[in-house]
């Protein structure tokens, strides 16, 4: 079995050893600082008579640096067998920073960073039966070339190789390398400014007990603005990714991926308040999860006045997926008005139609909302209220294939749940990738799925390699349902009152109360049940800058899936000294779902130190420990500290960190040990 040693991207030999002649011929070239007269003029155009030096190089900075990593990870399954991974690193390195150029510096100017590393590591690896000691020299750089940076066209050459730790929440350190050589091209024009970049990408992350992520990325990216006249501007931008992941971190996939967007903006009528956007975007992607989509979108907006917009909006949409081909059409209008300071008042009306082009499905739906928005001040502080009234009607046929929902944005909260607030959601279906579409989550390892009728809730595994509080999107399928009409009507008022004088300043309460009542009608006794909800949330809120304490309960009397929920959260900070400061934090949710007979408890506790004793000496000391607990069994307790310290004497540094990482879940216990120490000197 191969072991999990943090492996570097394979180059052979001859380019390894190409690129180190050059970076040590760039950082130790013939120039020097001084061979060449200093400029006092402005920039000059290189075809001028002008001294030219082959090389020249200024603000040489030299560093050597003494590094010392011990990682141990300690697992412990349910039937008690225990595996234990120790990792030891001991690197030294030299590092070299200079700036300089070539000729001049409006011909080519240099920014120069190389890193040149001797490591020694012992890895002791029981997960996969291994204990493998690997020497190796290790090289980072950061280097960058601007040709005729003062030009209309000004060309921009780089070259990065970084080493990193990425520490998860509760989880392993992982290894990552991160290799990037690319160019950037720039014009310069009033008319048609435009950016043109193409890089190639490879990253790597190991981690000791057996993962392993792998990207090789090739990206071209372009934008350019058309300055028209009339304050008219035309905007191009499109991007093309040809992407391979492999490992056991993430689910392998390989794809190419073109994403293009044209915006119009035509501003118009008195003082160009008002305007019209027109956008196209074409997006289509290859790999394990191809699409093809064509998007129109038309934004008309009319201010007559300051305090009056008219506003109508038109999206078609047509998307071919290998599960089904659909097209969207959607519009409508409204308008928005603002009485004063005080009273904001929002309408609109519109339709939408979703048809499946091969299975013949239909979805239209009618709706509109009305709204008003109160603020006023009033003795001891401020009242704001808001009234929102809408109604709507939806129109389905027999559907006899799933409906794709894609890209949907959705963000974790601090109960580690994002909700599909949807019916009849395909479990198996749900796919949830980052922010950018290219990382693929696992299920089991990064989140789970639970189908709760009226919604499905989707939970980030501790441990795994989604962030806290990260934004994610989200794929799914709804499900077929016989054809029918849902007619829906909501009711919802809230108020808040927060005191601005007075010994309660800061103190607010406020309350919401809201109302759906639903009506589903179908041929077919299969139709699911309409959904009546009644919420009512009410809450106290005390923050004075320096503590923000909430208090809050929540009832959800709904007629599919009822609950209620309450919420309490805490924050303080302090300032301690100079350049120091306490904070702590703290959060506790309770939710009750009775009809499922699930009650769920979220508590989570941390604090961060921050002190600057001296010019010379900070440290940073942080914890949090968490715990979730589930009348289901599926209780996990996590916590986690870290302690750094960094002393810093003329050009000498010296700094240490010391981080733990627990993790209990009904599956298995881990432990997570890193020490890190070294010292750097600068010359």
């Amino acid at each position: 079995m191969r072991s999990p040693s943090r492996r570097k991207p394979k180059v052979s030999g001859r380019r390894a050893t190409s690129r180190a002649v050059l970076a040590v011929a760039v950082l130790a070239g013939p120039g020097t600082p001084g061979s060449a007269p200093a400029q006092d003029e402005g920039p000059v155009v290189v075809t001028q008579d002008a001294d030219l030096v082959p090389l020249r190089l200024e603000n040489i900075r030299v560093a050597l640096e003494l590094l010392g990593i011990y990682q141990e990870d300690e697992r412990t399954l349910v039937n008690g067998t225990k595996t234990v991974n120790r990792d030891t690193l001991l690197r030294g390195i030299l590092e070299i920073r200079s700036e300089g150029f070539i000729g001049h510096p409006n011909l080519v100017e240099l920014d120069l960073l190389g890193r040149f590393q001797l490591e020694d590591r012992d890895i002791d690896n029981e997960s996969n039966v291994a204990r493998v000691r690997n020497p190796e020299d290790i090289y980072e750089f950061d280097g960058s070339a601007l040709i005729l940076r003062e030009s209309t066209t000004p060309l921009e050459l780089y070259a990065r190789r970084t080493e990193t730790m990425i520490d998860r929440e509760f989880g392993e350190t992982l290894d990552a390398t991160t290799e990037q050589y690319g160019a950037i091209l720039r014009v310069r024009s009033d008319f048609a400014p435009s950016t043109f970049q193409y890089y190639h990408r490879i990253q790597d992350q190991t981690g000791n007990i057996g993962q392993d992520f792998h990207v090789v990325q090739d990206t071209f990216e372009m934008f350019t603005q058309l300055n028209l006249e009339d304050a008219q501007r035309f905007t191009w931008t499109y991007s093309y990714d040809n992407v391979d992941e492999s490992g056991n971190l993430r689910l392998p996939n390989s794809f190419e991926r073109h994403d293009g967007l044209a915006v119009h903006i035509l501003p118009f009528g008195e003082t160009l308040r008002s305007n019209l956007r027109s956008s196209v975007t074409l997006y289509s992607q290859t790999g394990l999860f191809p699409v093809d989509r064509v998007r129109v979108d038309e934004r008309l907006r009319i201010r007559p006045t300051q305090r009056m917009e008219y506003r109508a909006d038109y999206t078609f949409e047509t998307q071919n997926r290998p599960i089904a081909d659909q097209e969207l059409m959607q519009g409508g209008a409204g308008f928005r008005h603002r009485l004063f300071d005080s009273l904001t008042t929002d309408f609109f009306a519109g339709a939408s139609q979703l048809r499946q082009t091969d299975s013949g499905f239909e979805s239209t739906l009618y709706s509109g909302d009305l709204s008003f928005d109160y603020e006023k001040l009033v003795p001891g502080g401020v009242l704001s209220a808001t009234i929102l009234g809408s109604l709507s009607r939806q129109e389905d046929t027999d559907s006899s294939a799933p409906i794709p929902v894609s890209d949907q944005s959705e963000t974790f909260d601090p109960s580690l749940t994002v909700t599909l607030n949807r019916r009849n959601v395909i479990d198996q279906s749900v796919i949830v990738t980052d922010a950018t579409g290219f990382i693929i989550y696992t299920e089991g390892i990064d989140y789970t799925v639970e189908s709760f009728g009226d919604r499905t809730e989707i939970r980030r595994v501790l441990g795994g390699n989604i962030a806290p509080n990260e934004t994610v999107l989200v794929d799914y399928l709804i499900g077929p349902e016989p054809a029918n009409t849902t007619d829906t009507g909501v009711f919802a008022i809230s108020g808040r009152y927060s005191i601005q004088e007075g010994p309660l300043n800061g103190l607010s309460v406020y309350g919401r109360y809201g109302r759906q009542n639903q009506d589903r009608e179908s041929d077919s006794p299969l139709l699911g049940a309409a959904d009546d909800v009644e919420t009512v949330v009410y809450g106290v809120e005390y923050d004075t800058g320096y503590l923000n304490l909430i208090a809050e309960w929540r009832s959800r009397d709904s007629t599919l899936s009822p609950q209620d929920t309450t919420r309490f959260e805490a924050r303080f900070y302090e300032p301690i000294g100079r350049g120091g400061g306490l904070t702590f934090s703290t959060f506790y949710q309770e939710v009750d779902r009775p009809d499922d007979n699930i009650i769920s408890e979220t508590f989570t506790f941390s604090g961060r130190w921050t002190q600057r004793f001296s010019s010379r000496l900070t440290t940073n000391l942080l914890f949090q420990w968490r715990r979730d607990r589930d009348n289901r069994t599926l209780d996990t307790d996590g916590f986690e500290t870290e302690f750094d310290v960094r002393w810093n004497y003329r050009q000498t540094s010296v700094y240490g960190t010391i981080r733990w990482r627990t993790l209990d879940t009904v599956i298995n216990d881990t432990d997570f040990v890193t020490l890190k120490a070294g010292v750097r000197r600068e010359f």
